[in-house]
């Protein structure tokens, strides 16, 4: 039996019904609840469970309280002493629930035959979990419970079922359950690999990319799809969904600033993965013109504070990263350098007034330096330089400077930032007198 209410039921007369009729042949039980928290609080859960138990074949009980959230729960489940346990119940999962640490144990007397359990967790709370094998508990112990869970929570299961809900409403809903998981989440890398593993989430999340322009669900999933592009073990599940690398590609031309500094942040986790790398050369080439394209955005130059809010980083910066990432692999490296206009916007980028007071003007030149590191870069250095009108008159020595910091680079394979400042300053590198 499934039941999604989204306003107000008499739920103790609906089981009513139910379990009259059904009490020797009903095996699940799956309640969907957007009751608010008051109401919710005002069922007597324990009636509830007692006229379930009259189903002598239960097997599988699922209750999600809509209005709850991920790390507090909505009903505490007071006084609830069962008579008699569940006979036959395996899995249990109370999304929204608690148990007072003080009837945990008598809790677990009410449901002996559990093999997999989800509900909340209780600061300070001790279990003795003899006969579950799988669990989640959550809160601030969200793959807990003294049993090492390796599966995949079913209230996120359902959550993310709900993504591609053609009620805008209930998919929006499900998008900020998500986003407040990763945000608020105490178990950070466990929760991103939770998320990525249930089937159908990560394709869900770039599906509703497309609606980037006319809702914020489109921006959201974007947000969401950069965090858990940072935990690795999603890179190539994301870069594999279709059309994921051409939705970020198109976002680089994006009115908004904070588009396309969520997309260049994306890739540039993405990138991390080596096979990323290729398969971005294979189904979006023209990635890499969205990316040098990125280094040269004057619009760009206020800085983009982390999703993980430890740091501010400019859309250079992350074009640069990206960039110098890709570069890894040779074939990529080709294409780099043949993109129009690629060394001098790489060159501008070394010029240590550019960005001059900001905090990530140091990263963006490392990125850079192991960037033309990658790509062989004398040559064309050389060229972007004798491009400037009046650079060879006017810089000789500047000129040859670079062609040393080049130099350098391509014989030093761990660059050392602290050993080209003294190379790179304004007095031998004064390129924005060039550019």
């Amino acid at each position: 039996m499934a039941l999604k209410a989204e306003q107000p039921v008499n739920l103790i007369a609906v089981l009513q019904s139910v379990t009259l009729h059904a009490k020797d042949t009903l095996q699940e039980v799956y309640l969907s609840l957007d009751f608010s928290e008051k109401e919710a609080k005002n069922i007597d859960w324990k009636r509830v469970l007692v006229m379930l138990q009259e189903c002598k074949e239960l097997v599988v009980l699922h209750i999600f309280l809509w209005e709850s959230r991920w790390h507090s729960p909505a009903v505490i489940l007071n006084r609830l002493g069962l008579t008699k346990p569940f006979a036959n119940l395996r899995d249990l999962s109370l999304f929204g629930f608690a148990i007072p640490n003080t009837e945990i144990a008598s809790f677990f007397e009410s449901f002996s035959s559990l093999k997999t359990l989800e509900l909340h967790h209780l600061e300070g709370q001790d279990y003795e979990l003899s006969s579950v094998i799988e669990a989640v508990a959550w809160g601030s112990q969200i793959v807990g419970l003294g049993v090492k869970s390796t599966v995949v929570p079913r209230s996120l299961e359902l959550v993310v079922g709900l993504l591609d809900s053609k009620s805008s409403d209930v998919s929006e809903k499900a998008l900020d359950m998500l986003a407040e998981l990763l945000y608020e989440g105490n178990s950070e890398e466990e929760i991103k690999v939770a998320i990525g593993r249930v089937p159908g989430c990560l394709q869900k999340l770039v599906g509703l990319l497309e609606k980037q322009e006319e809702s914020a669900q489109g921006g959201l999933a974007l947000i969401i799809l950069d965090n858990l592009a940072m935990q690795r073990q999603n890179c190539i599940p994301i870069a594999s969904c279709p059309r994921s690398l051409q939705w970020l590609l198109a976002f680089f031309g994006s009115e908004c600033k904070t588009v396309r500094w969520t997309a260049a942040s994306t890739l540039g986790s993405l990138a991390d993965e080596y096979r990323v790398n290729e398969l971005a050369v294979q189904l979006a080439p023209a990635i890499l013109q969205g990316l040098v394209n990125l280094l040269d955005d004057e619009r760009c130059f206020e800085g983009l504070v982390n999703l993980l809010g430890s740091s501010s980083i400019a859309t250079r910066e992350k074009a640069a990263w990206a960039l110098s990432t890709l570069a890894e692999d040779s074939r990529s490296a080709e294409s780099i350098t043949a993109v129009p206009g690629f060394w001098q916007k790489a060159v501008k980028c070394l010029d240590p007034k550019e960005g001059a007071g900001s905090e990530w003007t140091q990263d963006m030149q490392e990125d850079v330096i192991i960037l033309l590191r990658y790509v062989k870069a004398e040559a064309g250095v050389m060229e972007a330089i004798a491009s400037i009108p009046g650079s060879l008159q006017e810089a000789p020595l500047k000129w040859l400077t670079v062609k040393q910091i080049v130099q350098q680079v391509n014989r030093t394979s761990v660059i050392s930032w602290s050993t080209l400042r003294p190379a790179i300053s304004s007095e031998s590198l004064a390129v924005n007198k060039w550019l």
